[in-house]
């Protein structure tokens, strides 16, 4: 699915929607939730997309999250702190819990995938500049990241699971 250059992806009807996304955000200058109406747009297309499978579905949910936080924190003037420290983590923090309190098998991937994430925002090699757009190679290794550090998680859900978790992920971050 995931070639070097991202150029399968961008290919996609749903990527459309990124184009999108990072276009409000540039507009706006990185203000917190200028691409909200489009991001859900994205989010909706990824969980309907046809071309993906529900193995593929999660991660990709979480690269654009992911580089959504990137490029909004490129125009922070603070840019010593790192993106995602609240918004995008703490959501999905309380929306494990919710899942472990419930007893639903979401539980152990949103726990994986909020690993994912933070290792992915902490290690600080996003290569998202506000200058430019993110770049298909550069999405390519964080989608390779996200799903690297989950990868055991997603081999041992069922494709149920793998879809319930996608909802989840989904509902938890439309609030973050």
């Amino acid at each position: 699915m995931i070639d070097e250059t991202f150029s399968l992806v961008e290919a996609l009807p749903f990527h459309a929607h990124w184009l999108a996304v990072i276009d409000k955000i540039a507009r706006a200058k990185g203000a917190p939730d200028a691409a909200e109406a489009e991001i859900i747009e994205l989010r909706a297309a990824v969980l309907q997309s046809a071309e993906l499978t529900e193995t593929d579905r999660l991660p990709m949910l979480q690269l654009y999250d992911v580089k959504r936080e990137q490029w909004e924190a490129q125009f922070k003037p603070n840019r010593e702190k790192k993106s995602g420290e609240a918004g995008l983590q703490a959501a999905l923090t309380r929306r494990v819990e919710i899942e472990r309190r419930g007893g639903e098998d979401a539980a152990p991937l949103l726990e994986a995938a909020s690993a994912a994430i933070a290792d992915v925002l902490l290690s600080g090699e996003d290569n998202v500049h506000a200058d430019r757009r993110p770049d298909g190679k550069s999405m390519a290794i964080t989608f390779n990241e996200i799903v690297k550090r989950q990868r055991k998680e997603l081999a041992a859900a069922s494709r149920e699971q793998l879809s319930a978790t996608a909802r989840a992920y989904v509902a938890a971050v439309a609030r973050r």
